[in-house]
């Protein structure tokens, strides 16, 4: 992991001396070196200035949805490579859309939307007004938009879990909260954690019994039955901050960090235990299309994943992005080994 060690007074005593300098030669090769596993480009959305955020898959119809946080919409790709939109421009009052993920035995599209400054028609200070909406995958209906208890602390949904029971588990990066919906139930909270931050991306193990969260800071398993917050041990040589998009395969875990320099896609191996790591590795790092991937998901063994959402470019209001600055959305595929 990089930083910028010229913006931290601290050093400014040692910055003449040789070894100063070495860790900075170091640090700087350390951006600029390329890791990759394979990734190339699944799809590109011919929209400049997308900020593509989540990928879902439906395995029944081989069809990919892609959400986007600026045009507040949903794209739908077919197995022949088809884009179209599947929920036009902040129809049903969608905000930016998020995190999704597919159902496929529910055959729902569960996608979770707030209110931010990078998406159209976002009036300053306006109420982030988060909310799970859940549609039906095959026609595009809504089904219902599901909004947490106007009481308490306002919530920041921006990624979601579904379980093999059809239980959603949305994130809360605005506080220590998880939220959940059971099916058939509402939308209400899980769990309020004094051991993790404001979450980010989650997975749920394949039985069911374990939701794992990232916070920025580092990864997490939950024990769904008992709500038991446990940190996964981290090897002193490995960095888990900065993940945003979080999921499962087989017995490891795929991060995305887009929160450290220079951004990457990892794999974390974990033990029998499920909350110790024995082995990591970098799959991606510095590919030619990364500014700032996010989210993403598996099918049938590959990752596919946003490459350049540039979100944050968008936030900067002393030095906003030029349409020239602005790329279409691109995909990437990462084929997945097994152990």
């Amino acid at each position: 992991m990089a930083s910028n060690l010229d913006l931290d007074k601290d050093f400014e005593t040692i910055r003449p001396t040789k070894g100063y300098r070495s860790v900075l030669d170091r640090m700087n090769a350390f951006r600029k070196e390329r890791v990759s596993s394979g990734a190339t480009r699944a799809f590109t959305i011919p929209e400049k200035g997308f900020i593509a955020e989540g990928v879902a898959y439906d395995p029944v119809t081989r069809a990919f949805f892609v959400s986007s946080i600026r045009h507040r919409k949903i794209v739908r790709i077919d197995r022949s490579g088809k884009i179209t939109d599947f929920v036009t421009a902040g129809r049903d009052g969608l905000r930016s859309a998020l995190g999704m993920r597919v159902d496929p035995k529910r055959r729902t599209l569960w996608v979770a939307s707030q209110a931010i400054p990078s998406m159209d028609g976002y009036q300053k200070d306006q109420p982030l007004a988060a909310a799970v909406f859940e549609y039906d995958v095959d026609s595009g209906r809504l089904r219902k938009e599901h909004v947490p208890q106007a009481d308490g602390e306002p919530a920041g949904f921006d990624d979601l879990a579904v379980a093999p029971d059809g239980t959603v588990f949305v994130n809360d990066a605005a506080s220590p909260r998880i939220w959940k919906i059971s099916p058939g139930g509402p939308l209400e909270v899980f769990l309020v954690s004094d051991v993790m931050g404001g979450t980010q991306g989650l997975a749920v193990s394949a039985d069911g019994k374990t939701l794992y969260a990232s916070d920025y800071r580092g990864l997490f398993a939950v024990d769904v039955a008992s709500k038991r917050v446990t940190p996964i041990r981290v090897p002193p040589d490995l960095a888990l901050t900065g993940i945003d998009g979080l999921v499962l395969f087989e017995k490891s875990l795929i991060a995305i960090q887009n929160g450290i320099i220079p951004h990457r896609v990892i794999r974390v191996d974990l033990a029998p235990d499920g909350v110790t790591i024995s082995k990591s590795r970098i799959l991606e790092m510095n590919h030619p299309d990364f500014d700032e991937p996010t989210l993403g998901t598996i099918a049938d063994g590959v990752l596919y994943f946003s490459a350049d959402s540039q979100g944050q470019k968008f936030l900067n209001e002393k030095k906003p992005i030029s349409p020239e600055e602005m790329r279409d959305a691109v995909i990437l595929k990462l084929p997945l080994s097994p152990k």
